[in-house]
Parts: C-alpha cells; structure tokens; sequence
C-alpha cells in the first residue's frame, strides 16, 4: 500500500524549501556585501555606530596620559566585546590590549600612496609630525581633531580565525597641538554577534515581519484549499458507500467549486442509476412471481399424475423452479431495501429484541448462537430492515461455520454509535473478498454449488438495510481464524 502524504505537508514542505532557498540567498549576498567592505549596505550602519565610538575615545584620548591608554580601551572593551589596540600607522602599538598585528592587516594598517585622499606614510623611525609640536597657550581653544581622511574611513577583514576592523584616526596627546597618524583596531571572533561589525537584530526583525506577512497570506489560503477538499473526501466517501443524497458546497468561485459542482451532478446522475436499477429488477422480480406460482401449480398436478419411473424428472424441476423462486424473492428483498423513498423513517429499536427474533428464526437445534453482551442497548434503524440484515448474517454464519464453534452476537457502544458484532471461529474470507463481498450477485468460488451456494445477493441486502437507516456494515477476518460481519448504527438513549 502506498504512503500518503496530505496537501497540507506538501504545501508546508514546499514552503520550508522556498525558506531554505530564501536564506542560503540571504546567506550568499551577506557574504558578498561583506567582501564589498565596510561602506556595503549591510555593514554600513554597524560602520557609522564605529565611526561615533571611534569619536568617544578620540575625544577622551586628549585627556588621557599615554600611560592609561590600555586602561581606558579596556573600559572600552568590556563595553563593545572587542579587542582594543593603538597603532600608529608604521605598525607601534601605543596602547590597549591588541598588541600585535597578523601580516594581512599589518598591510591593511599602512595608508595609500600619495594621491586623491591618500594619507601620508609616516617614517620608519617614528611617527611623523604635521608640524613641530608645541603646547596649547592658556585660554587657546583646542584645535580639531580631524582624521587623515577625514571620516575615519575603516577597513575590514579577515585574519587568524578574527575579524578585524581599522579605524583611521589621530592620536591625541595631551597639551599637543598636533596629532599623529594613527588607527584603531577592533578585534572580535565573530562578525554576526557584533552589532559594530553587522548589526543582525534590525535584518532578523524584518525577516521575522516578512515571515509573518507570508503565514498571513498563505494560512488562510492553505486552511481554505485544504477544509473544501477535505469535505470533498468526505462527500466522495458517502457517495462511494451510497449516500447520494450528499450536497458538498460550492461558494469558492475556483476549480474546486467545478469539482464540487461535478460531483454533486454526479451523485444526483448515480442516484437515478442505481435507484432506477433497483426498481428495475424489482419490477422483474414481481413480474417473474407470477409465472413462477403457476409452474409451481403445474408441477404439483403434475407430480400426482407422472408414473414411478418418471418421478426423478418432476422432482429436479421441481428444486429448480425452487431456486428461482428463492432468486425472484432476493431480487425484491435487494430491490425493497435500496429504495429508501418506500420506507419508513428510523426509529428507535432495542438491540436485544431485534437480536432475539433472528434466534428463534434462524437458530436450529445443533448450533450454539448467543448474545453475549449489549441486549440493553437502543439503536436508531428500520426494525424490519435491521431484523433481515441480522437474519441473512446469521444464516450465513451458520450456513459456513455453524460446525467450527460458537457463534456469538455482541453489541458495543463506541463513538455515539452501536456496533452489532456477528464473530463465528470458520475460515474466514480471503483478504482480497473482505470488501467485495457485499456487492450485489458477489460469491465466492467455494460456493458456486447448488449444495452450499446461494445468490449473492445476502450480504447486498444486508447493506442496503443496514444503508436504509443510516449506518454501515463491514466485515474483517479475525485471529487465528473466524470472521466478524459489524454493523454501525446511531446510538440512542434508551427509555
């Protein structure tokens, strides 16, 4: 048997692989917006919150001895979860605790060329002065603090497992007019957790935003497709189990309103078939009646005038004419219990009376048939229609395992229902007849005698009956060995 996936898990599947697509996307223009650099759409608000720290410690370094530097960055650090180092830009540490450069950034950390907004590379010997340093005169405000580019412009990259990011600025030293060249690296081991390296928090906000706007959109759409199709399943199953008096609803406007729309046409179409059919070999049926009594008439006058010898002749004909009118007597049963417009509405039936009236009927000396439990128990169903469908039940229990053991009978409540169970210890069906062997003239090749075989009609008409008062009938092999027919009926409360 083939697994079944619902529409429900394959929309949702389809859904998480669209996520999945959606992120590695996401995943891939982070990474190329980082190897952009730092003015990158992504990475250029964690850059401004750079460039305003870099500002803080720019203006609290003018007050700071060179001795405290490490000092002051260490406050700085716990703050940002960085790492924190001076550099001047020949490669000397002047404060923090970032004290060596791998090679990469130690290049990075050098300043352009001479040109359009390049900086000056300052002397192996020592950092270079703008101008012979002189001490600000009292009362003389202190000069700005521009750096050599002006922005702080910064650099960012990856190194020795770190990101690293540099930030051009001038390191002040206090009393002195003029700063040096100059730039702060910032260390960390991450580059999402950071919010100076890339501030994730505003992109996961909007993507939680753009997740829920899409669950907005989509689970009505997927609750609507599913629910109509799902009442589609349920009215295709009453149709297939002869319910066609069903309406499924059509107010979508969409193909799944034509497909309702097709199927109510078509239980409207398998009622007059089936209803039709029925009437027709009701019809039949009677008609045969009649000429069937007159031959048996005849047979009778016959069989008191034919000689010894001829005796054997009258009696075949005889069991014949027999098995036609127990055939034309089906037929009417079949054709009485599927036209439900000639009957009677359910009403309520005590399980144990009904059960009762089978026994002392079908049950003969030799068989032992019992009810077993639920004798109390009410059900709504047509008496006459629930005492034929038990009848033919039992007789065909009886007729193919009445010598294999006990025949019980036994009523359980079970879900606002009743379920009569009829369980004998014969062989049971093969697996392949357990569902076919309520359909109409359906008989098993073991039972295509005259001795031991009917018309296949019993377990049709106990459908039908069973159908007629609004339950179902079905039937299982039991274990070891055995076979439960079980009908379903509405439960009600008795009183």
């Amino acid at each position: 048997m083939k697994s079944r996936s619902s529409l429900t898990r394959k929309i949702l599947f389809c859904a998480l692989v669209n996520l999945v697509l959606l992120a590695g996307a996401v995943l891939a223009f982070i990474r190329i917006q980082f190897e952009m650099g730092p003015e990158s759409i992504l990475m250029a608000p964690g850059q401004t919150k750079a460039r305003m720290l870099a500002e803080e410690i720019i203006g609290e370094m003018g007050e700071t001895a060179p001795a405290n530097r490490t000092a002051m960055l260490a406050r700085y650090e716990e703050k940002t979860g960085f790492r924190m180092g001076l550099f001047l830009n020949n490669g000397q540490a002047v404060g923090g605790s970032v004290q060596t450069l791998p090679d990469p950034i130690m290049k990075l950390l050098r300043p352009r060329p001479p040109g359009p907004g390049g900086a000056l590379e300052p002397p192996p010997q020592g950092p270079k002065l703008a101008s012979p340093p002189r001490r600000r005169r009292e009362g003389e405000p202190p000069p700005k603090r521009p750096g050599p580019e002006g922005r702080h412009p910064v650099f960012l990259a990856n190194a020795s497992g770190q990101y690293w990011m540099g930030l051009r600025i001038p390191i002040v030293e206090p009393g002195q007019e003029f700063p040096y060249l100059g730039t702060l690296i910032l260390r960390s081991p991450t580059l999402f957790m950071n919010p100076l390296l890339f501030d994730i928090r505003p992109w996961l906000l909007g993507a939680l935003v753009l997740l829920g706007i899409t669950l907005v959109c989509w689970i009505p759409l997927i609750r609507g497709l599913t629910g109509s199709l799902r009442q589609i399943k349920a009215g295709a199953e009453q149709i297939a189990g002869g319910h066609f008096d069903v309406k499924l609803p059509a107010n979508r406007r969409d193909e799944i309103d034509q497909l309702s729309e097709a199927l109510n046409r078509m239980a409207v179409q398998l009622d007059g078939f089936v209803h039709g059919q029925k009437r027709f070999l009701g019809d039949i049926a009677h008609e045969l009646s009649a000429p069937i009594a007159r031959t048996q008439m005849a047979l009778g006058i016959l069989e008191d005038r034919v000689d010894a010898p001829n005796q054997s002749y009258v009696d075949g004909l005889r069991e014949e004419v027999q098995q036609m009118s127990g055939l034309v007597n089906e037929l009417l049963q079949f054709s009485k219990a599927g036209l439900r417009a000639d009957q009677s509405p359910p009403v309520q039936v005590r399980v144990g009376e009904i059960v009762q009236k089978v026994l002392d009927r079908e049950v003969t000396s030799g068989f032992n048939v019992r009810l077993t439990e639920g004798d109390q128990l009410s059900v709504l169903a047509q008496p006459d229609g629930l005492f034929r469908a038990l009848s033919n039940v039992v007789r065909n229990a009886i007729r193919y395992a009445g010598q294999d053991g006990p025949i019980t009978i036994a009523a359980q409540p079970l879900d606002g229902n009743v379920i009569v169970v009829v369980a004998d210890q014969g062989p049971g069906l093969p697996e392949d007849a357990v569902e076919r062997v309520f359909a109409p003239f359906y008989r098993l090749e073991r039972s295509r005698s005259r001795e031991s075989g009917g018309t296949g009609l019993g377990l049709a008409i106990v459908r039908a009956c069973v159908e007629s008062s609004g339950g179902n009938v079905f039937c299982r092999n039991r274990s070891p060995r055995g076979l439960e027919v079980c009908i379903s009926l509405k439960a009600v409360a008795a009183g």
